[in-house]
């Protein structure tokens, strides 16, 4: 293959003939009308950019190309044709050709920071977001840096929320958003080196543009490190492809005596002696050789598992090296700058780094544990995939579907760098530009441990891995098929016009790009939801972590709530504040047991969150598959199901387990000792008690969540049946209020505006404010909020919470019977419940919950 010379533009004041005609404009005139065209190209993309700054993300959004308005994709779409063209045209270079560069890459880049651009609080609903929760520990000094295995992207968000003073959600993502515009610099700049060609830049930017690593399976456009990794890898192999092929010496040109080894030969009989002479063995010390090391180091820092990626392609570029100046002296190889000593600077730096770290160790040993329990038979997988395909196809999709979605442009440019890597092993590539086809040659080399790794995770099952390791493989892809394309216009102009073979080149590129665009993100386009995540989504998880009751664990529709709390707290954080994780071993609500009623299936009672992210999932996306839209507004309104927080984006329900003895209307099973709760009703959220028997000993009814230290259950509560001293020594908490009986009070302590409040013996609600026990928004009943039921206690001074109020306490009267009325928690707004107790002293409170 010849190689087509590098264009040089004409002068301001010449004409350019075509290939076939006559001159047919001047290149003042063509410059005039594509300055004109870029203008264009640039105004569309700024429309389309403020239109989407237009509309912010106000809630959760189950496609974000939907959500969008039309004029961003519209101008986003203009901008990449004018770039397309202009940046394929026939002689371009200089200024013009440039912007048109210029204008795809910021098209890209916008369709990258789109999440930024419409005001996501946060985008990555898994992963994403127990990495934030690192960034959040990061900067409470929870987290040490030296003992994360790959603390870079985390560093640098939080260096972008110390130094911009921004929170950390925003911080993350502009550290994602950071590594884009790297990737698509430094791939047209790789293409570039391993080509030579003119159409290298163009080639190599567009090839960029289809993003081809990003599969949303184990990488994704988000807060993900992997992904960020395979992003930054372009940089270190560019400084790579520079360092071997720059400053180098032809074997005409060493000094007598000299091997191309450039170990310093011999000079009249003595060998040198010197550090640099000793060291040129392994290659010489220069500024881009220290950045490979650095560049590579910092990868590992970012991932290891692409960091191993590099370190395979340098160790096979090194072995690539030996073999040529071993056996064929005279191959442009041997010109080359050694690698050696970067090699192995960089493997002592990763080993120094990896050892010691319990997770890589760990993730080393399940992998080849799973690879030789695959071999064995002993890993079963095949009745996992048919599970999955026959979800697909009961929503309306298939395996095949998906796969030419996702996979489709990648497989097209696969084949592509298939034959780049035939032509390459053939030598089919030689041409005036042998230093180009070494690299050419260092790629496909490359290629046989990425691809014996990919096999090694395959064989293993564990996906995550050989799905990110495919998205390694992918950017190899993009660099091969990059630089194809651009040798591609010369063999295609031998047939038909260079216009023509660029047009061609075009049009390919403008089919692709869409098709591959609309898989950058997570949409119903992939059967997927989209993975924003709002505002309100963590702080009303946080609520609820905040307020939750001691021993009661989580569940949720497809997952609990872990993640969430990994986001907001970190893990480490988790660990230590609420005594490990937050979830019980049961995360999922299976789909049976939520149409049947969940109160009948729990043996202990739960919490179970409901998002506005599950509902559209399942009753829209999937056409309510597994989880329909009747099974959520049963589950809602079954028996034993109660509701006791909402937000708007999620809502929490306490379902009461099955065999539950915990006290009635108590929270964290502190209530009255010695009770046993009635045949089939047990202690319920929102008070509902059914014939709670109890005896003396009865201890304060708390209700809400968390009703310690502040809104503290009283202690020492001493009654009388009859007229005499009633709670002494009740010492309240923060919101408390008037002791009521017969007799005199005496010794209470915090009376603070004790005009029909809760009582000091009944604590109330959880974040309750002020003397009055007022909620706020986003606040719980606890399991004693309304939606209080009737409920007969016996015994002295038993009391039964109903709402978020308290009964008549102490009473003088045995067997008082209390009534709640007017106790729906689902109606917005203050539901009063009113105590009605016989005996004297009832007091009266007022429902604090705030419904939704």
């Amino acid at each position: 293959m010849s190689q087509e010379p590098e264009y040089e533009g004409p002068g301001p004041a010449t004409q350019r003939s075509g290939r076939n005609g006559p001159p047919t404009e001047t290149e003042s005139s063509r410059s005039r009308r594509a300055k004109a065209a870029l203008t264009i190209g640039f105004a569309a993309l700024t429309v389309a950019v403020l239109s989407a700054y237009l509309k912010p993300m106000t809630g959760y959004e189950l496609s974000i190309y939907a959500a969008t308005p039309l004029a961003f994709w519209v101008g986003v779409a203009v901008a990449l044709l004018v770039s397309l063209w202009y940046s394929f045209a026939p002689g371009g270079r200089g200024r013009v050709w440039l912007a048109a560069l210029a204008l795809g890459g910021t098209a890209g880049v916008a369709i990258a920071g789109l999440p930024l651009i419409r005001s996501y609080f946060f985008i990555g609903s898994a992963d994403a977001l127990t990495h934030l929760g690192w960034v959040n520990e990061l900067l409470a000094g929870v987290l040490n840096p030296f003992e994360f295995l790959y603390p870079g992207m985390h560093l640098i968000a939080a260096s972008i929320s110390t130094i911009g003073g921004v929170n950390p959600p925003l911080a993350l993502q502009y550290a994602v958003l950071a590594f884009v515009p790297v990737y698509l610099v430094f791939v047209p700049l790789c293409v570039r080196v391993a080509s030579g060609h003119r159409w290298a830049l163009p080639a190599g930017l567009f090839a960029a543009l289809l993003f081809l690593p990003i599969s949303n399976i184990s990488v994704y456009l988000q807060a993900y490190p992997t992904t960020q990794a395979i992003m930054l890898a372009p940089l270190v192999l560019f400084a790579m492809f520079q360092y071997v092929i720059a400053g180098r010496t032809r074997a005409e040109d060493r000094p007598e005596g000299r091997s191309a080894v450039g170990d310093g030969g011999v000079e009249g009989g003595e060998p040198r002696r010197s550090l640099r002479v000793a060291l040129s063995r392994f290659g010489p010390i220069t500024p881009t050789g220290i950045l490979l090391v650095v560049g590579a180091t910092g990868l590992l820092f970012v991932h290891p598992q692409q960091a191993v990626n590099v370190l395979a392609i340098y160790v096979l570029v090194s072995t690539v090296q030996f073999f040529y100046r071993r056996y064929d002296d005279d191959h442009p190889v041997v010109a080359h700058r050694p690698l050696y000593l970067q090699t192995v600077l960089f493997g002592l730096v990763f080993t120094a780094w990896i050892v010691g770290k319990e997770r890589v160790s760990g993730n080393a040993a399940r992998t080849f544990e799973l690879a030789i329990g695959t071999l064995l038979g002993t890993n079963i997988t095949g009745d996992e995939v048919t599970s999955r395909g026959d979800s697909l196809l009961a929503v309306g999709g298939s395996i095949p579907e998906l796969f030419i979605k996702i996979f489709g442009v990648s497989t097209v440019f696969a084949g592509l760098a298939g034959l780049f890597m035939l032509a390459s092993a053939t030598g089919r590539l030689e041409d005036s530009l042998p230093d180009r086809n070494a690299i050419g040659k260092y790629l496909t080399a490359a290629f046989v441990p990425l691809i014996g790794l990919f096999v090694v995770y395959i064989v293993s099952s564990h996906s995550v891995f050989y799905f990110r390791q495919a998205g390694f493989i992918m950017l190899i892809v993009t660099l091969m098929s990059g630089v194809l394309i651009a040798r591609g216009t010369t063999v295609l102009s031998r047939s038909i016009s260079t216009r023509r073979a660029l047009l061609i080149i075009g049009v390919c590129f403008a089919i692709a790009l869409p098709l591959s665009i609309v898989t950058v993100y997570s949409s119903p386009y992939i059967y997927q939801p989209s993975s924003g995540v709002t505002d309100s989504y963590l702080s009303g998880h946080e609520t609820a972590f905040e307020n939750r009751a001691t021993g009661v664990e989580y569940a949720g529709i497809r997952g609990g709530p872990q993640r969430a709390a990994d986001g907001i707290y970190g893990n480490q954080t988790v660990v230590e504040r609420f005594g490990g994780e937050l979830e019980g071993p049961e995360t999922s609500v299976p789909p049976d047991a939520l149409r049947r009623g969940l109160p009948g299936y729990y043996n202990e009672s739960h919490y179970v969150f409901v998002t506005t992210e599950d509902f559209l999932r399942d009753a829209v996306l999937y056409d309510g598959f597994r989880y329909s839209g009747e099974a959520f507004g049963a589950f809602a309104s079954t028996p034993g199901v109660h509701r006791v927080q909402s937000n708007g984006e999620i809502r929490l329900y306490f379902v009461a387990a099955n065999d539950s003895t915990v006290a009635a209307g108590d929270v964290n099973g502190t209530g009255a000792t010695n009770a046993t709760a009635g045949p089939g009703n047990t202690t319920e959220p929102n008070g509902t008690a059914g014939n709670a028997t109890t005896g003396t000993n009865v201890t304060a009814n708390a209700t809400g969540a968390n009703a310690t230290g502040a809104n503290a259950t009283a202690t020492n509560v001493t009654t009388a049946t009859g007229a005499g001293t009633n709670a002494t020594n009740a010492t309240a908490g923060t919101d408390t209020g008037t002791s009521t009986g017969t007799g005199t009070d005496t010794n209470i302590t915090d009376i603070t505006n004790a005009t029909d409040t809760t009582s000091a013996t009944n604590a109330t609600g959880a974040n309750t404010t002020g003397a009055n026990a007022t909620d706020t928004t986003n606040t719980t009943a606890g399991i004693g909020g309304a939606n209080g039921t009737t409920g007969t206690a016996t015994g002295t001074n038993a009391t039964i919470a109903t709402g978020n109020t308290t009964t008549a306490t102490n009473d003088t009267t045995t067997n008082s019977t209390t009534t709640a009325t007017n106790s729906t928690t689902d109606n917005a707004g203050t539901n009063a419940t009113t105590s009605t107790a016989a005996g004297t002293n009832a007091t009266t409170g007022t429902d604090n919950t705030t419904g939704a």
